[in-house]
């Protein structure tokens, strides 16, 4: 699991008196305020903060990205269209080992 993603559902729990926070298969249980039964963290939390991670996740690459780019541009004296060129093949590599990640993990 995501460990920003874990720090933010810890960070919830806090917030909302649920206690006990665990993962068991790759999902978030915790005793809700009151109960003697560990219950999943609710679906529309999980998806809040699963979102929430990844927007941000999304702008630090852009940012990384950009930087490789005048990188490359600068200091190895690429054209700036081919230092582009190896920053979107960069990420398009990403997302695919990020689907491929998906997909074995949903296919179990």
């Amino acid at each position: 699991m995501d460990n920003s993603i874990q720090k933010q559902v810890k960070k919830w729990c806090q917030e909302n008196g649920w206690t006990d926070l665990f993962v068991q298969k790759e999902r978030f249980y915790a005793f809700p305020p009151s109960a003697v039964i560990p219950l999943p963290i609710p679906t529309e939390v999980m998806g809040k903060i699963t979102r929430d991670v990844h927007r941000r996740n999304i702008f630090f690459l852009i940012i990384l990205f950009i930087q490789i780019v005048i990188i490359l541009n600068t200091m190895f004296d690429l054209p700036f269209w081919l230092a582009l060129l190896v920053v979107i093949l960069l990420g398009i590599f990403m997302l695919l080992d990020e689907l491929w990640s998906w997909l074995c993990v949903y296919k179990e």
